[in-house]
């Protein structure tokens, strides 16, 4: 049973490795692994304490490498968990080494942002199939609290019920069930809306973006900068796999830009490169923005639109619905593209209800994954009825359950709304 994990064996010290170590350390001992020399496996750890801001974690973790421990660590554990980057082939081959080594009804998960559950699973022996599934953190773990729980076509469904349970009371997960398709729920959502603002840079530039669909809209970071912390590799990753293996009223909005494609091709990869940069890159105390025609990086300009700054001041005063108000019923130019992708999101959210996950999964994961206000806490503060009529006035397609709605909330979950407009 699931309830029976007393060792974890993480599989990758990077980023993503070091904050699900992070999370277990803090409860059950962890062997974390990563290739040779040992030493990665070692920085993979002291970022795992950095990130828990403990340094009685070390305790709890036992380093090592594919090479020399990777056979005893995976065959001593109850729970498998891969965290290597989003290549489909890569996984499989040590997919492979673990179903080897494993002990029988041990759980092997993946921690992928959106490939499929099934396919990494295929050819699998039938016990590793029974007891595989997908429990994908948000990065940064330690922050960001929503885990999506994939299972695969053969997965267990007490397995899937049993680790719902133990992520929620003993590691502390916001949990909701996904669907088995690209991106899951959370990234399908999110990066759709934050390729379509890497698609305007060219027309508008980074820092009037970032300053227009900044965290007063609704979200913890500006978009680009969004896109800079979680590497423009893995955008590129995610997006790629929805534009290609999907088709949606939004297909169009997947497809990489050419100029992220050029850069990429680079090096730059935003905060991951902050020698080369992304949108943004560090030159001694100052930060440049890119400059998407001439690729150069340039000295920021100092924005600000009344009409923007007006909508700040009502946030600030706590006046969220006249704030929506004000800025969705607003003539200027700027606040059109603000309004542009705050219906966007909410349709797009609402349209991918069950096919992605139920409405109720996808608001968590926009809000305790993302840090977004989630769609359906937008349209009760807009007000539902609202909502529709903008919604139709952008021509964007109504999602099924507002056109139903009948009165009260639609987000009935227990969560402080002022951390999602609260920002400037």
């Amino acid at each position: 049973m699931a309830t029976n994990i007393k060792r974890i064996t993480v599989i990758g010290a990077g980023q993503m490795g070091a904050g699900a170590t992070a999370v277990f350390a803090q409860e059950v001992p962890v062997y974390l692994l990563n290739r040779a020399p040992k030493e990665r496996a070692e920085r993979g750890l002291e970022a795992a304490v950095n990130a828990a801001r403990s340094s009685s974690l070390r305790r709890n973790v036992t380093t090592g490498t594919y090479e020399d421990d990777m056979e005893r660590f995976v065959h001593d554990s109850d729970l498998i968990y891969e965290t290597l980057g989003e290549d489909m082939e890569l996984k499989r081959r040590y997919f492979q080494m673990v179903d080897k080594y494993r002990k029988p009804g041990s759980i092997v998960a993946t921690g992928s942002s959106g490939l499929s559950v099934a396919t990494m699973a295929k050819g699998m022996s039938d016990d590793f199939r029974k007891n595989f599934l997908c429990l994908h953190l948000y990065n940064p773990p330690t922050r960001l609290v929503a885990m999506e729980i994939v299972p695969g076509p053969e997965t267990r469904p007490e397995l899937v019920k049993d680790m719902a349970r133990v992520m929620e009371k003993t590691f502390r997960r916001v949990v909701l069930s996904a669907n088995d398709v690209p991106a899951f729920a959370g990234n399908r959502i999110g990066f759709k809306v934050l390729n379509e603002v890497a698609t305007m840079v060219p027309q508008y530039g980074v820092a009037m973006l970032d300053y227009l669909l900044g965290p007063y809209t609704g979200r913890l970071l500006a978009p680009l900068a969004t896109i800079d912390l979680v590497g423009w590799d893995t955008h590129k990753a995610i997006v790629d796999n929805v534009y290609q293996n999907t088709r949606d009223e939004a297909h169009e909005s997947f497809k990489m830009p050419a100029y992220m494609d050029q850069l990429i091709a680079a090096g730059h990869q935003g905060d991951k490169t902050p020698d080369k940069g992304g949108f943004y890159k560090r030159q001694g105390a100052k930060t440049l923005v890119l400059d998407a025609k001439t690729r150069q990086y340039v000295d920021p300009p100092v924005i600000s639109v009344p009409i923007i700054e007006n909508v700040k001041q009502l946030i600030r005063y706590g006046s969220y619905t006249e704030a929506m108000h004000t800025l969705l019923n607003a003539n200027e130019p700027e606040a059109a593209i603000v309004r542009r992708g705050i219906l966007g999101y909410i349709s797009y959210a609402g349209m991918r209800n069950g096919e992605v996950a139920d409405m109720k999964g996808i608001n968590r994961v926009m809000g305790w994954g993302f840090n977004w206000t989630p769609a359906d806490a937008f349209a009760d503060f807009i007000g539902v009825d609202e909502t529709k009529r903008l919604l139709r006035k952008e021509g964007l397609p109504v999602p099924k359950h507002l056109e139903a709605h009948k009165g009260g909330k639609l987000y009935n979950e227990v969560d402080d709304m002022a951390r999602y407009l609260g920002g400037r």
